[in-house]
């Protein structure tokens, strides 16, 4: 397992981490690309969860959103939900692995 921070020296990035993180021989296989957004207080001074954007690159190919929400009604309470795009859900396809779509096209 390795993990290391990345700063980008210029205005726009500054204060911005990158962190990178790779492993080999785990369980699990998979490519994925998170963006978590700066963290927010609630209005009584609860902090809840970032909100986080995830593309998730291998296996299952997919994006989603989670975002704190409000509940309905008169309370206060905040829950996570995400906005979900699958695409194997959403298409009902099955898509092919990278070199399956490179020995195609070739």
């Amino acid at each position: 397992f390795a993990q290391t921070v990345l700063w980008v020296d210029n205005d726009r990035w500054d204060g911005v981490p990158f962190i990178l993180k790779a492993a080999k021989a785990v369980e699990r296989k998979e490519v994925t690309i998170r963006v978590q957004f700066k963290p927010e207080l609630r209005p009584f001074g609860d902090q809840v969860n970032r909100n986080e954007l995830v593309v998730r690159l291998q296996p299952n190919e997919a994006m989603y959103l989670k975002i704190n929400a409000k509940d309905p009604g008169m309370t206060s309470a905040i829950h996570t939900t995400e906005l979900d795009l699958t695409y194997k859900d959403r298409y009902g396809v099955a898509l092919p692995d990278a070199y399956e779509s490179l020995i195609y096209e070739a």
